[in-house]
């Protein structure tokens, strides 16, 4: 479960790399903003779970299209700017956060109290179960969209170069859009469906996007295989040893094993894949 959640933020991250060359650092906010829309949409306005992930996916959408058209355009050129640029916004946009939401974690309710039992004895909470299966219909989602679209296409030929791909008449700025709109509501769905699981914080994105950042380094910058590969590596490493040992030194163990991939293979597991 925490592998396929890993994977949607990596599959964000890499996509808005791949198409802007930009390292994005807010997606651990907009990640966070998507448990907060999910709270309003279902526990305060009582709309029903799946609407609330539409809702949580439009919105974190729309807001990454105004943080792009707003300050990273006028820079995509220039990594290091756009580096600093996203670090900088998402402190202020968590101090907001602590602000308007209250420093105390909200809760949303539990989708499912049945357990669901599986092979060999294995037992599985229909929750979790419930969040790896829509996990998993995202992802694929947007591998027929890069795959199988005239957009997902374009989006491919501008990741590979984009000059060549202005001259056979890509628009390139309408794809700069829609990749950031695609990668922002992905962290807004990753956001809405851990927040029945795990409570809603205003600094809860930070620990998520560094362990995604470590995912797409893990399996290489752009690559969005590596992105999948990646996850389920960093996912499994982080439940088995927050499982038998403690959080810090699960993410001693973690950085320890992103180490030792750069030195073995500084690019990545499947870079360029």
């Amino acid at each position: 479960m925490i592998s396929l959640v890993y994977c949607l933020m990596a599959l964000g991250l890499t996509l808005i790399y791949s198409v802007m060359r930009i390292l994005n650092f807010t997606h651990g906010v907009l990640y966070m903003l998507g448990g907060y829309v999910i709270y309003y949409a279902v526990v305060k306005i009582g709309l029903p779970y799946p609407a609330g992930l539409v809702f949580s996916f439009l919105i974190i959408g729309f807001l990454g299209i105004l943080i792009y058209k707003g300050l990273l355009r006028h820079f995509r050129m220039n990594i290091l700017v756009c580096l600093i640029i996203t670090l900088g916004l998402s402190s202020i946009l968590e101090n907001v956060a602590y602000i308007i939401f209250s420093p105390y974690e909200k809760s949303v309710p539990s989708l499912s109290s049945k357990v669901v039992q599986g092979p060999l004895g294995v037992s599985l909470g229909a929750e979790r179960l419930i969040v790896m299966c829509v996990a998993l219909a995202f992802m694929v989602a947007l591998f027929l969209l890069l795959n199988h679209t005239k957009p997902g296409r374009a989006m491919r030929a501008i990741a590979q170069d984009t000059e060549a791909a202005m001259l056979q008449g890509v628009k390139a700025e309408n794809i700069f859009l829609l990749g950031m709109f695609l990668a922002s509501g992905l962290a807004g769905i990753a956001g809405g469906l851990m927040a029945p699981l795990f409570s809603i914080g205003p600094f809860v994105g930070t620990e998520m996007v560094m362990n995604s950042f470590n995912v797409i380094l893990v399996g290489g910058v752009g690559s969005m295989a590596g992105a999948v590969l990646g996850s389920f590596v960093v996912g499994l490493i982080t439940s088995i040893s927050m499982t038998f040992l403690s959080g810090d030194v699960g993410t001693m163990i973690i950085f320890a094993f992103l180490i030792l991939i750069l030195i073995l293979r500084p690019r990545g597991l499947l870079s360029g894949v």
